[in-house]
């Protein structure tokens, strides 16, 4: 069968060997060659450490850890607190303020140390756009949780 890109397999033009097969000259018999190897993979060219990257990882991971703290108060708080609604909602409603304050502040430092981070010429980036990630997304959390009750309310 001829495809029309050279000879067809079952065709071999005279004096011709199959390549790799003893005594033919092919592209087979001097694919190998010891000594040689091939170059080593290069990731990329980042070296050393990114400070600005861990601090802000760290930053981001502690906003995560505040807002899971915040969930499990939320839904503890009717059974830690005892009385009138009203003093609870007001105990709850500082608490989240506090909280929530609380994570825009770390998580306006993940982003600052992230975007200084991901700058750093030649230093690894995983942490630092980790870091931005999780304080940008801190930030809007809190930005959204403070202007929705405000909106509902009629601010």
């Amino acid at each position: 069968m001829n495809s029309g890109f050279g000879p067809s397999p079952d065709h071999q033009q005279p004096g011709a060997q199959q390549p790799g097969h003893p005594g033919g000259s092919g592209y087979g018999a001097a694919a190998y060659q010891p000594g040689y190897s091939a170059a080593a993979y290069d990731p990329g060219a980042t070296s050393g450490s990114n400070p600005a990257g861990r601090v802000s990882l760290a930053a981001g991971v502690l906003v995560v850890v505040i807002g899971l703290v915040q969930q499990v108060v939320g839904y503890l708080m009717p059974m830690l607190i005892t009385g009138s609604g009203t003093a609870s909602y007001e105990t709850y409603r500082l608490f989240s303020y506090a909280a929530a304050g609380t994570s825009v502040l770390i998580g306006i430092v993940a982003v600052v140390a992230g975007s200084i981070g991901l700058r750093a010429p030649g230093r690894p980036k995983a942490a630092a756009g980790a870091g931005v990630a999780l304080g940008a997304w801190a930030i809007l959390s809190a930005v959204v949780g403070f202007a929705v009750p405000a909106i509902i309310t009629g601010f």
